[in-house]
């Protein structure tokens, strides 16, 4: 089994967070900092996990998720969302339908946790 993990953000200071957030677990962190980033990303590479930030300019990562659960090759690869959106917002629901979504500020232990979960599958 692979141990690359995507991580997708626009920001780059979210995407040193969540860098730091993993840097615990042993495991090859690839970032993108946006939607098309992240899919040249996908090609290129097998990942277990992809973490996504929802709000990106451009392709927004519910239409990351949607191209990546079109796609058979792909549509496996589990999806974690992170972000500071409300729960009620209509992009934040869409995405749960495609993956679990994580609140900003989040716990490191707990996104640690949550990404190693999806390594034992």
């Amino acid at each position: 089994m692979t141990n690359k993990i995507l991580i997708v953000d626009d920001i780059e200071d979210n995407l040193f967070l969540l860098r730091m957030s993993l840097s615990s677990l042993d495991l090859e962190i690839i970032s993108a900092n946006s939607g098309a980033n992240a899919l040249e990303e996908i090609n290129k590479n097998d990942f277990f996990c992809i973490i996504l930030d929802i709000m990106m300019p451009q392709m927004d990562g519910v239409e990351v998720a949607q191209k990546l659960k079109d796609d058979s090759n792909t549509s496996a690869i589990p999806l974690l969302f992170i972000t500071a959106i409300n729960p009620d917002h209509p992009k934040a629901l869409a995405a749960e339908e495609f993956g679990e979504v994580i609140r900003k500020p989040y716990d490191s232990d707990t996104l640690c946790e949550k990404v190693m979960s999806f390594k034992r599958v």
